[in-house]
């Protein structure tokens, strides 16, 4: 189980579900528009797709010595030992790929179908995040690049039970709590401890691994997905600043800015 080929099974399945969730028609149900109700429904697909894919990642990683929040001293070295790591266990290899799929997918669809507002920083992101998993993949880099995976998929959960409870106008107290929950795993996992993994690269994998093109690839693209979750946040904090200040609206229903930016 070396190549890559399942990849293109899930990015099939998975495409497959997206246009299959979002040709549910719930309009007349919630009694919103046609174009609200397939955003809802991607929505849905999404938060089932991220639930799944925690709950897998969560399962076969916690408790191994490499898999902590954040990670100590011991789980960094832990991340690094053994290269190149070809004996990763089948079940991290399935959801490595499982996840390759996803983002194959995604950038798939967005060529697709209508022209999203946020076209250019998605494209960019999931991108420069399909770039990251492949050459951790080629470079048997599996360990460090599955918990990236489940550092994003983790946060990601909560902005699409906040998006979903939005869209079906349910209490503002559901939406709102659940985007609070958001802004804290976001901040936890992707701004606290992601910079941990980010800092093991620059600091500790140069006395571990010689230097190849896989390295400096893995540590660069590391540092510029770093970079991006730093803006995100910046924007995030803007978002929360607005609906505290009154805003007319739910300024997270506008062109799905954050949610579409940082759905990794």
């Amino acid at each position: 189980f070396r190549s890559l080929w399942p990849v293109v099974l899930f990015a099939a399945a998975f495409y497959a579900l997206r246009l299959a969730f979002k040709r549910i028609r719930v309009a007349k149900l919630y009694g919103i528009s046609h174009r609200n109700s397939e955003k809802l429904m991607y929505q849905v697909w999404l938060m089932t797709y991220y639930v799944l894919s925690s709950i897998y990642g969560l399962l076969i990683m916690y408790g191994k010595p490499w898999c902590a929040f954040p990670l100590g001293p011991s789980q960094k070295l832990h991340q690094l030992l053994n290269y190149p790591q070809m004996d990763a266990q089948v079940e991290l290899q399935y959801y490595y790929c499982c996840a390759i799929g996803f983002y194959v997918a995604e950038l798939i669809a967005i060529f697709s179908e209508f022209k999203r507002s946020d076209f250019r920083q998605y494209l960019i992101h999931h991108s420069l995040t399909l770039y990251l998993l492949v050459f951790n993949w080629l470079g048997f880099q599996h360990i460090p690049g599955a918990y990236v995976i489940l550092l994003h998929d983790l946060s990601d959960v909560f902005l699409c039970v906040s998006k979903t409870s939005h869209y079906m106008r349910l209490r503002s107290v559901v939406t709102n709590t659940a985007f609070g929950l958001f802004v804290v795993g976001f901040v936890f996992f992707r701004l606290y401890c992601q910079p941990h993994q980010t800092t093991m690269l620059i600091t500790l994998l140069p006395t571990i691994q010689s230097a190849n093109v896989n390295f400096w690839f893995m540590i660069a693209f590391s540092q510029i997905l770093q970079g991006l979750h730093f803006f995100w946040g910046f924007l995030i904090l803007r978002m929360i600043i607005r609906l505290c200040s009154g805003v007319e609206g739910d300024v997270r229903s506008d062109d799905d800015d954050v949610e579409n930016q940082t759905n990794m």
